[in-house]
């Protein structure tokens, strides 16, 4: 019997706590998956290679999570936009038609990650200035020690992965949905240039907020991607 599988990447600094919600909110299986140095594998090693990240996750994902029966939807948001992008890209080679859909959101076109502004190699407090101007992290965070140590780290070497990232202009022929927020940054073209990377579908679709519109808009991401999965299983 064939089974939906929604295998979800967070964004730099995130874990799947973000994604735990989601599991009994849709009518197929939610995968909140963890990359190493977080969330349930945070004594795992830190990733800052993107190549490496990937056969890591790779593996992981052969052995451990998907099997033959199951239909793949991917969902990553910001850096998990890159990682379920580069999934699929190898998913696609082991086991073709296996995924059926890949969603990306608030991340502009793979190969726009040359004009992001490096991050990695600022000193603490712009670093975190920048990341509270951003969304990313709030005041609170900022006036905690604590959680100072234990995280920025981890946001450093995303940042680092995201920086380090290579665009090999490979197309893969699965759909695309981009999903993004009316006030991010990125341009139109940064966003349209998703066209670029697949030689099926390519749809857009636009939500209200900044960077971090998945926070005020579940539900809604919620039924776009089950409606969207609904269709491209039909199609």
């Amino acid at each position: 019997m064939k089974r939906k599988k929604l295998i979800c990447f967070a964004y730099a600094g995130g874990s799947s706590v973000i994604y735990q919600s989601w599991v009994s909110d849709i009518d197929f299986e939610v995968v909140p998956f963890d990359i190493p140095g977080r969330g349930t594998r945070m004594n795992e090693p830190l990733y800052t290679d993107i190549n490496d990240l990937i056969e890591n996750l790779l593996t992981e994902l052969v052995e451990s999570v998907i099997h033959k029966n199951d239909e793949l939807f991917l969902f990553g948001y910001s850096m998990g936009a890159l990682i379920a992008f580069e999934v699929a890209k190898r998913l696609e080679q082991i086991s073709p038609k296996q995924v059926k859909h890949v969603f990306v959101a608030a991340k502009g076109s793979p190969c726009t990650t040359d004009w992001m502004e490096k991050y990695s190699d600022l000193e603490e407090q712009e670093l975190l200035n920048k990341l509270l101007k951003k969304g990313g992290i709030t005041k609170e965070f900022i006036d905690s020690r604590e959680l100072i140590d234990i995280f920025l780290p981890i946001i450093r070497a995303d940042y680092q992965l995201i920086e380090g990232y290579c665009c090999d202009y490979k197309k893969i022929s699965i759909p695309i949905t981009v999903l993004f927020g009316s006030e991010d940054t990125f341009s139109k073209q940064e966003i349209l240039g998703w066209k670029n990377h697949s030689i099926s579908l390519v749809n857009f679709r636009e939500f209200v907020g900044d960077h971090f519109f998945i926070r005020n808009n579940q539900q809604s991401i919620l039924s776009f991607i089950k409606e969207t999965s609904e269709m491209t299983l039909v199609v």
